[in-house]
């Protein structure tokens, strides 16, 4: 096999590496069928939240005691467990789709649980949208963690509403 001196490139974008209290959607097609998992960033053990991009890394970590890498575990229990990671991950379209709920200032630690719960509400009510709409064996997460108060629904509407336009 002939090795190309082409180079991978792949541009970081500057609002990928925001701080704050997401909630997004993983989007992963794969042979013609599509995948998802709904997650969020705001830690349950410290007062702080993360960015897009760095809680999207932890997704990839292929340590097998890791409690971050879910897209890992999800691909390996739901779609094939047999195939190595690395044989599997470029045959996959993978796409993030995180929505900011709340702002996190760093260093400031009140109202830190507070924004988490709100997001983990969110994060909980999608996927129950999720588990309706596409079917429960494509969606990775399988239990909800927290019961949505009727603020987490409303900022969940919106965001499935946006989300079923771009994962048609």
């Amino acid at each position: 096999m002939k090795l190309q001196l082409k180079p991978t490139i792949i541009k970081l974008e500057s609002d990928w590496f925001n701080v704050g209290y997401y909630v997004y959607l993983v989007g992963i097609k794969y042979k013609s069928r599509k995948y998802y998992y709904v997650g969020m960033t705001g830690d349950r053990y410290h007062s702080t939240a993360r960015s897009p991009f760095y809680r999207m890394g932890g997704h990839f970590n292929r340590v097998g005691s890791s409690t971050e890498n879910q897209i890992i575990k999800g691909i390996k229990s739901v779609i094939d467990n047999s195939t190595p990671i690395e044989i599997l991950l470029p045959q996959m379209d993978i796409t993030y789709y995180a929505y900011k709920v709340r702002n996190y200032v760093h260093g400031q630690m009140q109202g830190h649980k507070g924004h988490r719960q709100f997001a983990e509400q969110v994060e909980s009510f999608l996927m129950e949208k999720l588990w309706e709409r596409k079917g429960e064996k494509f969606v990775f997460n399988k239990r909800i963690s927290m019961t949505p108060q009727r603020q987490a629904e409303r900022m969940g509407e919106k965001i499935f509403s946006d989300l079923i336009k771009r994962i048609k």
